[in-house]
């Protein structure tokens, strides 16, 4: 696992973390056009992920949860009465990898980074596993058989993209379960071991501010 980020502020010859541009909750078409236009001046693009309805019924079956079935998507607060609303999203994961490495290939395109921010665990495998399979930020696959993109030179753009794996596994003051952070390291290494792990914890979205006596006593 790399360091963040450092290798994000090097990929993009920046002379401080302070000076990445982030485009952040790009959870749906729109968002993502905009995050990816030339003049947009964006360096890391932060989506968060949830499975779709269709998915959480594949994965409640037993059925092969797929990239397609993971969508672009931020859960309602836990107050929220309705939270099967926030399954819904014009953008899945298969769309965007997709939109990535269209971009990443095409000539001249300026650098871009990814950041994924898991909100289920059954999002992770199927998720990484397109990711490997795409060549996005795996180095040792910078070889271009296999990867269907063309060209040693593709391969190695899509290789060197920053790509930072994020999910909360520990419970914070008022936040629902965590993410088993155990197996979320595993499945993220296995797949992408060369990715940026970013763990944190859950909050309420009516806990503010961080302090240093909540996060101390923050319930494991």
């Amino acid at each position: 696992m790399t360091s963040p980020p450092s290798d994000a502020v090097s990929h993009f010859g920046l002379a401080s973390a302070r000076d990445l541009v982030w485009a952040h909750a790009v959870n749906s078409i729109a968002l993502l056009e905009a995050a990816l236009a030339d003049d947009s001046g964006v360096h890391m693009l932060e989506v968060d992920l949830m499975l779709s309805r269709e998915g959480v019924e594949a994965h409640r079956d037993g059925r092969v949860v797929r990239a397609s079935d993971v969508l672009l998507a931020h859960p309602l607060p836990t107050h929220a009465t309705e939270p099967d609303l926030s399954r819904a999203s014009d953008l899945d994961f298969e769309t965007f990898v997709r939109a990535i490495v269209a971009h990443v290939r095409a000539e001249g395109a300026r650098r871009i980074g990814v950041k994924l921010d898991f909100k289920e665990l059954s999002c992770v495998e199927p998720c990484v596993a397109r990711l490997k399979d795409a060549g996005v930020g795996a180095p040792e696959r910078r070889g271009f058989l296999g990867t269907g993109i063309g060209s040693p030179k593709r391969a190695a753009a899509l290789a060197a993209t920053p790509l930072w794996l994020n999910a909360d596994v520990v419970r914070g003051p008022g936040g629902r379960d965590p993410i088993d952070g155990e197996r979320f390291v595993d499945l993220c290494a296995a797949a992408c071991p060369t990715a940026t792990l970013s763990l944190g914890c859950v909050l309420s979205s009516h806990w503010s501010p961080y302090d240093r006596v909540r996060v101390v006593n923050a319930v494991p």
